[in-house]
């Protein structure tokens, strides 16, 4: 009996929170759990994701099963556990498939090639030099992003965005030093249906370029083009190449070309200050060698937009240089 006046001590009301905090927590990791398995499920569904995306997570079980396996183990071996992960099994299991869960979503954001949401992707042949020149045809519906950076002829990686899309299929015929790649869409888009292809070409040939898709957004500067044909809607920009190259454009376009080309337009075009309006469309004299043939189908949209090339630095003279040589010559 404790003398009148003295209150218990809070000892059951202690573990009554304690244990109302253990149970809070694990409630908190199986919800996180629910949703983040809504969310890989929902977004696969509706298109946010591809739906490869639930490929990729259930790839990687191997590492989930060995983890659960040594959690059992551990749980044996151990009765006490006083952190987070140590108060039993049903706070530490949803936290793995959690854990499981969230890298298999940013591997996937992250395109890790060992994933099967990778096998979609097309790389094509070494180029080494031994391609000179080579020709570009691609047709989807979908979206393309293309730029000159792939360390290959071509690479292709699907979008990680959901859609109707299918994988790319390619063709591509070399003959000496001429290369042609034909890009076209699966019949069946399947697990791999997505918005559109991530392309890259290599720098080293000179390339004619055919693109027809539902939108474009290329970066062609490091590129040499010989010609180009856009079907498009979207935004293209190219760099200085000697010569003249031709250029046919359908549809809603921003083109963007180095500030000292020469661009001729025949069709209707929108362009900026400095330009000389002639018989069937506008022209631009430039001081560089470059110079665009533009042809715009009728009811296309075309915006000409010019943007200042980066010069290459002159080589300073070496001393004693020809002129210092003329002046000290004996005649």
């Amino acid at each position: 009996m404790l003398p009148r006046g003295t209150r218990r001590p809070p000892l059951f009301r202690s573990k009554s929170r304690v244990a109302r905090s253990a149970n809070l927590r694990v409630a908190s990791v199986w919800v996180g759990l629910a949703v983040a398995l809504l969310f890989a499920v929902v977004a696969a569904y509706n298109g946010w994701l591809m739906r490869a995306v639930l490929l990729d997570i259930l790839s990687l079980w191997p590492g989930l099963a060995v983890s659960l396996v040594l959690l059992a183990i551990r749980s044996r071996m151990t009765r006490h556990r006083r952190t987070f992960l140590r108060q039993g099994p049903g706070a530490a299991t949803p936290f793995l498939v959690l854990t499981w869960l969230v890298v298999g979503l940013g591997s996937h954001l992250t395109g890790w090639e060992a994933l099967p949401s990778s096998a979609a992707n097309l790389a094509g042949p070494p180029v080494e030099g031994e391609i000179a020149g080579a020709v570009l045809d691609l047709r989807t519906d979908g979206q393309v992003t293309l730029d000159g950076r792939a360390g290959l002829l071509y690479e292709v990686d699907q979008m990680r965005t959901g859609g109707h899309i299918g994988p790319a299929r390619s063709s591509e015929v070399v003959a000496g030093d001429e290369a042609v790649v034909r890009l076209t869409e699966e019949s069946e888009p399947g697990w791999f249906g997505s918005r559109g292809w991530n392309v890259s070409i290599s720098a080293l040939p000179e390339w004619s370029v055919n693109i027809m898709a539902g939108s474009v957004d290329a970066d062609l500067t490091a590129v040499r083009l010989t010609s180009l044909r856009v079907v498009a809607d979207g935004r293209v920009r190219l760099a200085a190449t000697p010569g003249d190259v031709p250029v046919f454009v359908a549809g809603a376009v921003v083109l963007e070309i180095p500030s000292d080309a020469s661009v001729e337009v025949t069709g209707s075009v929108q362009v900026g200050p400095g330009w000389e309006v002639t018989a069937d469309g506008k022209r631009f004299d430039g001081s560089g060698t470059t110079r665009f043939l533009v042809e715009v189908d009728p009811g296309s949209e075309l915006l000409v937009e010019q943007w200042e090339g980066i010069e290459e630095p002159e080589e300073p003279e070496p001393d004693g240089g020809v002129e210092d040589q003329v002046e000290g010559a004996t005649p």
